[in-house]
């Protein structure tokens, strides 16, 4: 459990991050214990507690996770969204951007980036064989929504942007999450209330680019 800072704070409830909204303290920081960073980390997931409780609004409201037997989800399409890149080299962006991809198999995946790379604990989407649109440098973090209203992905890696991006498995990590959504400062263990990836799910890829 890391406990940051008494100024490490959240905004919700804007789409424009350079506009004034809702805050909420950071309390503490819960990393997977078995996280492992590199090109693609591995249990790249961690959840934030917060010092006080969202105000839910029509900008701010919670998201169900993909339950751990919700299937593999390929061929389906997913909406991603996020604060990052639109070009590869690019600015990151100051209003939030969403984009529709359809998930691949981890076995077309593994094509993509080789038999080590990809693991059980992780999920696939993208045009291919090039990919034009998805996650870019700046996005990790983001979540990725199926189109049941499920938090099914969290962005974590990929090589270049689009081509196709890696994702962190709600699913696998499902009870994990669960567990670790309990504050260990206070003795009523007040629950975290899930919300969006970019407030309850935090990823730790330092770098989209490969």
């Amino acid at each position: 459990v890391m406990d940051p800072s008494s100024e490490v704070s959240i905004k919700y409830g804007v789409t424009d991050i350079t506009k004034y909204g809702k805050t909420a303290e950071v309390s503490e920081i819960h990393v997977h214990d078995q996280y492992s960073a590199g090109i693609y980390p591995r249990n790249d997931i961690a959840t934030i507690i917060l010092s006080s409780p969202i105000l839910y609004s029509e900008t701010a409201s919670p998201i169900d996770l993909a339950e751990t037997d919700s299937g593999n989800y390929a061929g389906e399409d997913a909406m991603v969204s996020g604060w990052g890149c639109v070009l590869e080299g690019g600015s990151v962006s100051k209003i939030l951007q969403a984009v529709q991809v359809p998930v691949i198999t981890n076995e077309v995946c593994t094509d993509r980036y080789g038999s080590s790379a990809i693991t059980d604990d992780m999920l696939c989407a993208g045009y291919l064989p090039v990919g034009d649109k998805g996650p870019c440098k700046g996005d990790s973090g983001g979540p990725m929504v199926s189109k049941k209203g499920e938090q099914i992905g969290v962005v974590s890696c990929g090589r270049e942007c689009a081509r196709p991006g890696v994702y962190t498995r709600v699913s696998t990590l499902n009870e994990w999450i669960s567990q670790h959504s309990i504050s260990v400062k206070m003795n009523s263990c007040r629950i975290l209330t899930y919300i969006q990836a970019a407030i309850v799910v935090l990823l730790t890829c330092n770098n989209y680019y490969v």
